[in-house]
């Protein structure tokens, strides 16, 4: 055989592997897509546990404990013929404690029966199972309009809206595959409350296991906008989070998000202080709050 022709045959080995691995790549990949009905109604049950410590000067520093449980519904009103729906956002119960330093803590449960003292945990019971905003999403979990907010003394600031899904990839993804979206929030101004600024910043994603229609996706947040100011580190400090999103494809829905975020600004309430924040957040779908009760509907 000349070298000219067993070159050639090499070539045409290494075409056909390169062509094979191809192929498998293809068989491996999904498109991830929401998938709504109407009438469908969701319901995540969502925990977020916080530890935050201050320290100012030489004082001894103090530590803040919170927790939050809450049942929050999402219902679909209506698809349109885009696939894209619109969303009813309710909270249907919280359960919240609060202690600092060495205090007694401080507790709501929006089923109790009990007189509410406080104004802002009263606000809180008052908004219980009332409609807070109407969204639009599309399939690829992205945000397409803010139809309507209620006129209520409690709701979620917009740009909590823009995390209520995820950004999921245009085109088919595997184990691997990795995509990023962009997103502002506004935080206030140090020496004027009213002035507030808009900071830019992106989420990154990986698809990190497929087994069956469950896809496991890991997330991480980064600020975009360089940031000079220590008391806009701390407003921004909880939003870096980082975990994983399990994702039912089958469904087109979240199963559930396992977040946290750990961080520390130095004088960033003030000269000669310190601020330690670390908070784990998880959501998970209540099955029967899904297709059992769309079903029945």
């Amino acid at each position: 055989m000349s070298r000219v022709a067993f070159l050639c045959r090499i070539a045409v080995c290494v075409c056909f592997v390169l062509a094979s691995d191809a192929l498998r790549a293809d068989e491996g990949s999904v498109l991830l897509r929401f998938k709504f009905a109407p009438n469908q109604t969701l319901n995540y049950v969502t925990s977020t546990e916080s530890t935050i410590v201050t320290k100012f000067d030489e004082e001894d520093p103090i530590k803040t404990e919170n927790s939050t449980v809450a049942v929050k519904q999402y219902k679909v009103l209506n698809v349109l013929p885009t696939g894209s729906a619109e969303f009813e956002v309710m909270l249907k119960s919280v359960k919240m404690r609060a202690k600092v330093g060495d205090n007694d803590p401080e507790e709501f449960d929006s089923n109790s029966k009990d007189e509410v003292a406080r104004v802002d945990f009263r606000k809180i019971k008052e908004s219980i199972g009332k409609p807070q905003a109407v969204l639009r999403f599309g399939t690829i979990g992205k945000l397409e309009e803010v139809v309507k907010i209620e006129d209520t003394d409690f709701k979620p600031h917009p740009d909590e809206f823009q995390t209520m899904l995820m950004t999921l990839p245009d085109e088919p993804a595997k184990v691997g595959t990795d995509w990023s979206e962009r997103f502002t929030v506004r935080v206030s101004d140090q020496d004027d409350p009213k002035l507030t600024h808009e900071i830019a910043l992106s989420r990154k994603y990986n698809v990190e296991k497929i087994e069956g229609d469950l896809v496991t996706i890991s997330m991480r947040t980064a600020v975009l906008t360089p940031v000079r100011s220590e008391f806009i580190a701390v407003q921004l400090s909880q939003r870096e989070m980082r975990g994983e999103i399990v994702f039912d494809n089958a469904r087109g829905l979240i199963v559930s998000r396992d977040l946290k975020v750990v961080k520390e600004v130095i004088n960033g309430l003030g000269a000669k202080t310190l601020f330690q924040a670390s908070t784990t957040h998880t959501e998970k779908l209540e099955e029967l709050g899904t297709e059992a009760k769309s079903a029945s509907n």
